[in-house]
């Protein structure tokens, strides 16, 4: 028996999904079957590399490989943009990354999540997205946040859309 993985695919739930659909986009299996579980009943996800056809997702969460640098990031954050105007989108880490955040605010994205978050953690950060804010993880506000931080990375805030900042 053979067992085909399709590339894209959309889980459905039939308990109540109050955060919407949420696309998990990316390579990395390990860690968005784990973003999926933390996900749990809070939000319908859609797994793959291309969008769900159906409806328009609530948000992104894009799960880069780990070759991607701060450019790549912002990149595909901006083709996410494209295909996902509405959605508010975050990225998915392994661990707390200043330079994927910075590339990922730059390029418009409500933030950065990561592996070692607790699931109502990141829940709670996609609901602050999905309202407008701007997400980081505590670890880098506390850390990685420094005056030689910023002289090092230069300025990096997203574009002005009314967003709070959230941790």
């Amino acid at each position: 028996m053979t067992i085909t993985h399709e590339a894209t695919e959309t889980i459905r739930r039939t308990t109540r999904a109050p955060l919407g659909l949420v696309w998990v986009k990316g390579t990395r299996h390990v860690l968005s079957l784990g973003l999926e579980k933390a996900l749990g009943a809070g939000a319908r996800v859609h797994k793959g590399h291309e969008g769900p056809k159906a409806e328009a997702p609530a948000a992104v969460i894009y799960c880069p490989d780990g070759l991607d640098g701060e450019e790549e990031v912002g990149q595909e954050v901006q083709k996410i943009r494209a295909q996902a105007q509405n959605a508010a989108i975050l990225v998915f880490a392994p661990t707390p990354n200043l330079r994927l955040a910075c590339g990922a605010l730059k390029a418009g994205a409500s933030g950065l999540i990561h592996a070692g978050m607790p699931p109502e953690q990141i829940l709670r950060a996609l609901s602050v997205a999905l309202r407008g804010g701007v997400v980081l993880p505590r670890a880098l506000l506390r850390h990685g946040w420094t005056s030689n931080a910023r002289r090092t990375l230069g300025p990096c805030s997203p574009p002005a859309r009314g967003r709070s900042w959230s941790s």
